[in-house]
């Protein structure tokens, strides 16, 4: 799991910077071995892990196959867990300031999920491809949500963007 901390801004400014990717602390850096022992950070492990659980099963067709059921079951989840995904990011983008306090605040950061698959049994190792990546949320920290509105938004899979999410439901 990861929360990229972009800034856009015109492409044509002097002040353009590229979205920074902020990886997990719990991303291997070799994932075709690598072990995790148990220890302190197990709960913050469990907290990202909970974040995107929405995402185990996922399968590039699966929007294609079923798109309202995974447009409406991210929606759902964002939605539900919406305070969560916001502290985790909110924290993340107050850890980044504080390493680099000579960059302006963030204009918006994203929860990315990015799943490693495992090859099947019996293949060779060099079968492990890239992690799939994923959006699946969006805070905007300095933008005001619309009256109404959750400051969370949710990744469409099927639209490939990002969504309102109403208050309530």
């Amino acid at each position: 799991m990861e929360a990229p901390v972009r800034n856009p801004q015109s492409a044509n400014s002097k002040d353009f910077r590229p979205p920074v990717l902020l990886l997990s602390s719990f991303e291997p850096e070799e994932p075709r071995s690598y072990f995790k022992l148990p220890g302190s950070g197990d709960r913050l492990f469990h907290y990202e892990g909970r974040l995107g659980l929405i995402m185990i099963y996922w399968d590039p067709d699966m929007p294609k196959r079923f798109p309202n059921e995974w447009r409406e079951a991210v929606k759902d989840r964002v939605h539900r867990q919406w305070k969560s995904i916001r502290a985790y990011l909110r924290w993340r983008v107050l850890q980044y300031l504080t390493e680099h306090p000579e960059l302006p605040p963030p204009t918006q950061a994203i929860l990315r999920i990015r799943i490693f698959r495992t090859p099947e049994p019996g293949q060779q190792t060099v079968a492990w491809g890239e992690p799939i990546d994923l959006a699946l949320a969006r805070w905007q920290p300095c933008r005001e949500p619309a009256p109404g509105s959750l400051p969370v938004e949710a990744f469409d899979p099927v639209d490939q963007r990002f969504v309102t999410l109403q208050e309530g439901n």
